[in-house]
């Protein structure tokens, strides 16, 4: 036996006198001076072990009635290389002790991933060494669908921080992840790591950051009926090993897996730890996840999502009509009116189509389907019926509660009548994130003028109707880029912080360049993504952007002239 069990041991013996041998609470660990290790079978054998077996069961915590003994754990270790265990002695990293806890409290435990190291015989993990979030999210894409854990343990984000990589929006992509995690695995609860400690010079600050947003990560997840955990990893001291290293010693693994055991107790508490699905069989899975041409590891390829109509096909437009925050399909007529079906939760990332039928709100008016927009002007999260002149000037038709899951459309009566410019040089998007479209003048190079959306539904009412939005010109929101022109610009949130991003499409194969909106109007107000989506081979003017799955992030989307549309699902984008 190893010198590192024999001493581990020692300590077990030293503290069953201290607990109660029939419910030891977590905080007793906690307050210890020294986690236990427990002896693995599966790596030291012999009858030591077993008798370390038999100590390991009268102290291991239980949370009185949170008992795990009629369940099965499948557990992904889902991360980077603290998941994989580089820096400890057996290269196992937490994951032994984690498997010794769950062995002996558990029904049975079975470890999954597409990755085997360590001298533990369930060494299976999903660590990655190097790994930012997205390409974990690329890895777990493929991985999770497979095993269905019902059990994983992330942690994640130390390289995004060491790369000083996107920073600010590193806990929305952890969110996505988890999302995504959730999705393909819908039995599984999610443990998330605060991330461990780091004596690196300039790190620390950044660590701290990224774990103060996590908590409230975590409780908007719980909002949404997830079973999700923040776990505390603040036990583990830079004294163990991390003084300058990203990856601790095997004390800090050994008090890693007991945070995470103690994390997971808590969620067997709450009812969350249910049997796992059974496993599907492997497949030759790329980040993409199907025979579509993948744009990278940061979307997910979800192939024909809606097939059309039939029939005369209308001009299709991805729009939000219910404010259920899924983008709806329509497809607008030669003369104005449009049929409409909701976007239903379906199988993961992928739509049910509700038809909610056939709507004419300006057939009082001789209007063309060209002349048809959709945006939410009044910020209710249902976007308005607009009729745009050919100078610009703007009808509309509030979207208001209809009867059952009916629309209805009430007359705004006109809201812009700037009229110096050409209707195909506008477009609607909220580039302020107050929830308000504005309204954007686009240059044939790519260049945009705003016009910002001052609309206040508490004192803009005039004989108790709303008043049309006052528009404050902003010059110069953006400038163009290198390459853009009319045709290439898109407005879409690419990145879930609530404000449309600048998207350049590109004419050959559909790549697109994401200029991240940082405030717009001057030097830095825009963070460049080059390749933040790599081609799909459909004609540029084919391609959308929507969010049809409601995590706040607009969707790769062709939409064909029959109405057909194809979707990569946005995983935070490359």
């Amino acid at each position: 036996m190893s010198p590192r069990r024999k001493a581990h041991i020692a300590w077990l013996i030293s503290v069953v006198a201290a607990l109660s041998l029939t419910a030891v609470g977590v905080a007793a660990f906690r307050d210890a001076d020294a986690v236990p290790a427990p002896c693995h079978s599966d790596v030291d054998g012999g009858p030591d072990c077993e008798d370390t077996k038999k100590q390991l069961t009268a102290v291991v915590p239980t949370e009185g009635g949170a008992a795990l003994s009629n369940l099965d754990i499948r557990l992904m270790p889902l991360g980077d290389s603290i998941t994989q265990g580089v820096e400890s002695s057996d290269g196992n990293g937490y994951r032994d002790e984690l498997y010794d806890y769950l062995k002996v409290s558990a029904r049975n435990v079975n470890f999954v991933g597409s990755a085997k190291t360590g001298s533990m015989k369930d060494n299976d993990h999903e660590g990655h060494r190097g790994d930012r979030i997205d390409e974990i999210a690329g890895i777990a894409d493929c991985s999770v669908p497979r095993y269905q854990p019902n059990v994983v343990t992330l942690h994640a984000g130390t390289n995004d921080i060491s790369q000083n990589s996107a920073l600010s929006s590193a806990p929305t992509r952890l969110r996505n992840l988890v999302d995504q995690t959730l999705a393909d695995s819908p039995r599984a609860t999610v443990l998330v790591a605060q991330l461990i400690p780091s004596g690196k010079a300039g790190l620390q600050q950044r660590i701290d950051a990224y774990n103060a947003a996590l908590p409230a990560v975590v409780r908007d997840l719980q909002d949404a009926g997830k079973h999700v955990l923040v776990v505390d990893m603040s036990r583990v001291p830079v004294a163990d090993g991390l003084q300058n290293d990203a990856h601790p010693n095997d004390e800090g693994y050994a008090k890693m897996a007991t945070a995470w055991y103690e994390s997971l107790l808590e969620a067997n508490r709450r009812g969350w730890i249910q049997a796992p699905l059974p496993e599907n069989a492997p497949t030759a899975c790329s980040p993409g996840g199907s025979d579509d041409p993948a744009l990278g590891a940061g979307w997910r390829t979800l192939g024909v999502i809606a097939p059309g109509y039939g029939g005369t096909p209308g001009r299709t437009i991805i729009a939000e009509l219910n404010g259920d925050k899924r983008a709806d399909y329509l497809q607008v007529y030669p003369d104005g009116s449009f049929r409409a079906s909701a976007n239903t939760v379906g199988a993961p990332g992928k739509p049910d189509w509700v038809d909610v039928g056939r709507y004419a709100p300006a057939a009082q008016l001789t209007v063309r389907g060209d002349e048809v927009r959709f945006a939410d002007l009044n910020g209710d999260g249902r976007d308005d019926y607009l009729v745009v002149g050919s100078t610009s000037v703007v009808r509309a038709y509030l979207n208001v509660d209809g009867p059952g899951d009916a629309l209805a459309f009430v007359p705004w009566g006109i809201v812009f009548d700037v009229t110096s410019f050409n209707r195909n040089n506008l477009r609607f998007a909220d580039v302020t994130g107050d929830g308000r479209d504005d309204l954007l003048r686009v240059g044939a190079k790519g260049a945009v003028h705003a016009y910002r959306n001052m609309w206040d539904p508490a004192t803009e009412r005039q004989a108790g109707k709303p008043r049309p939005p006052a528009w404050r010109l902003w010059l110069n929101w953006a400038g163009g880029t290198r390459g853009s022109s009319l045709e290439a610009v898109r407005f879409a949130d690419g990145d879930g912080d609530g404000k449309a991003d600048y998207l350049q499409v590109g004419v050959d194969g559909g790549a697109v360049h994401a200029f991240l909106n940082r405030g717009g109007g001057g030097n830095g107000s825009f963070q460049a993504r080059y390749g933040w989506a790599h081609k799909s081979n459909h004609p540029r003017p084919y391609i959308q952007f929507a969010d049809i799955s409601g995590d706040g992030k607009a969707d790769y989307l062709v939409v064909d002239r029959a109405g057909t549309v194809r979707a990569w699902l946005n995983r935070g984008g490359n």
